[in-house]
């Protein structure tokens, strides 16, 4: 989605004669992000009347789940919902197969992967597009997952780390279980990613233990708390977005300001732009809370619901470093391709190759837009400077961040905050802009201040510290001896 028409362009949809199109317009909305919304809402009505279905109807609950999705689908893109249907099909059939094997694993990420970006190719305009590519790439990993799922099921328990056996799946899926699964309708749409275990203990009245039970109506709160968040977050962004409109950044006007009011500007679209997936996040988690998808265990004495979490604001916008950003926005995506791709490549030996190839995935995920491996390229130089920036002073000063002084901890949490929120803002143009005509006019007009910042970081800073911290690292290990 994006700020102007442009960004706006939908496929067919379904039950034309609701209006929903003449009430968009009368808002000055485009059609396909406002029916795409109104699907999201959808989720609390549907959600408050699946509580109301027997609990030990499992079947049912999968019916239930499988039809309102496909009729949210429906509704937002009319039979093109049709093709979200067969990748679903596909996967169902691969499982019958060839089972919770490699082979199959294989198979999904092929298939699924190639599906995907051949509808990008087939349906993608010049912009952010609305279609029913948008919940395609959400089951694109539901499904990818739910291979690797089985595939861990069928592994030695002794054999798995803790997080797989949490996610892993030894039985064999129905039909109606994937469906249900692909298409829950808290979370097709936009997300959040959870595991087909989760899923299933939660159809199962499984999830939610007998301690969560005794304050198991404190989700209702939650999820209200959750939705006006998301509510007030979506205002935020449509009163504000046309004031701060990515376009005006490749728009002869901006060349017009001076270059830390360029940059400022450039950061104040960034954070704006985003509030949207904010508010879409938090509208679905909140679907999630209500149907009870989301429990997290008892702590303190209190039931959690942040289980399938996407967004921690407290985190994300006042955290020092650009690790807090990684764990603190789109987590379950990240958490994905952590499970998935990431800890998969631990056979190569080589943190940095997985983590690349980590990024090159998600990068292809989203599609074939110059962009998004510039963001993704600068996400992994940001997270790689820090980290071996961190290291370094620790040895230098043989202390922690966590051990330093209040006053130093407020200077560096403040300082890196806004470095934060500046540096992503750069990357996230990329993002925003897409096309490399519109990226490098944005890009020239505040000087690529942020590559400078690298050259200097990665060919200056990072040499010098690591010379003084091994000067140190000897100085320690010398004191060490002679005590």
């Amino acid at each position: 989605m994006g700020s102007n028409s442009e960004f706006f362009q939908g496929g067919q949809v379904g039950f034309k004669f609701l209006g929903v199109e003449k009430i968009a317009d009368d808002l000055g909305i485009p059609a396909a992000p406002f029916r795409f919304m109104i699907g999201i809402v959808l989720g609390f009505p549907f959600g408050l009347l699946y509580l109301l279905l027997p609990t030990k109807q499992t079947s049912l609950k999968h019916f239930y789940i499988s039809c309102v999705g496909l009729l949210i689908s429906y509704f937002c893109f009319g039979s093109d919902c049709i093709f979200n249907v067969i990748s679903v099909l596909v996967s169902y059939v691969s499982l019958i197969l060839f089972g919770g094997t490699i082979q199959n694993v294989i198979f999904a990420f092929i298939f699924q992967m190639s599906y995907m970006l051949g509808s990008y190719i087939f349906y993608s305009s010049d912009g952010y597009d609305v279609k029913w590519t948008t919940p395609q790439c959400i089951m694109c990993l539901r499904l990818i997952g739910l291979a690797w799922d089985c595939y861990d099921g069928k592994q030695k328990q002794e054999k798995l780390r803790d997080d797989l056996k949490k996610t892993c799946y030894s039985g064999t899926p129905t039909f109606l279980e994937i469906f249900g699964y692909s298409f829950f309708f808290g979370a097709f749409m936009a997300g959040p990613q959870f595991s087909f275990q989760r899923y299933t203990s939660f159809v199962e009245c499984k999830l939610v233990d007998s301690e969560g039970m005794k304050t198991y109506s404190r989700r209702f709160k939650k999820a209200i708390e959750k939705m006006f968040s998301g509510i007030v977050i979506l205002a935020i962004f449509v009163k504000l977005d046309p004031l701060f409109s990515a376009d005006f950044m490749y728009k002869p006007g901006f060349m017009e300001y001076s270059f830390i009011k360029r940059c400022t500007y450039m950061t104040l679209s960034y954070h704006i732009h985003f509030c949207k997936y904010v508010a879409i996040w938090y509208l679905c988690e909140s679907v999630c809370m209500i149907t009870g998808l989301s429990y997290n265990g008892v702590h303190n004495g209190k039931s959690q619901w942040d289980g399938v979490c996407n967004f921690k604001m407290r985190k994300c916008v006042t955290g020092a470093f650009f690790q807090d950003m990684l764990e603190s926005f789109n987590i379950n995506t990240s958490q994905w391709a952590g499970r998935y791709v990431f800890r998969r490549l631990m056979f190569l030996g080589n943190k940095n190759l997985s983590h690349i190839i980590t990024l090159a995935f998600l990068s292809l995920w989203h599609g074939f837009y110059i962009g998004y491996p510039i963001l993704f390229g600068i996400e992994f130089l940001l997270l790689k400077g820090e980290r071996e920036t961190c290291a370094n002073l620790s040895i230098i000063f043989n202390t922690t961040y966590n051990n330093l002084p209040f006053l130093t901890k407020l200077m560096i949490r403040v300082s890196g905050a806004l470095f934060k929120a500046y540096s992503c803002a750069f990357a996230a143009s990329a993002f925003m802009l897409l096309r490399w005509r519109r990226i490098k006019v944005a890009y020239s007009a505040t000087y690529y201040w942020l590559i400078v910042v690298f050259i200097f970081w990665f060919a200056i800073l990072i040499p010098i510290l690591k010379i003084v911290a091994k000067k140190s690292n000897k100085k320690i290990l010398k004191e060490k001896k002679e005590d």
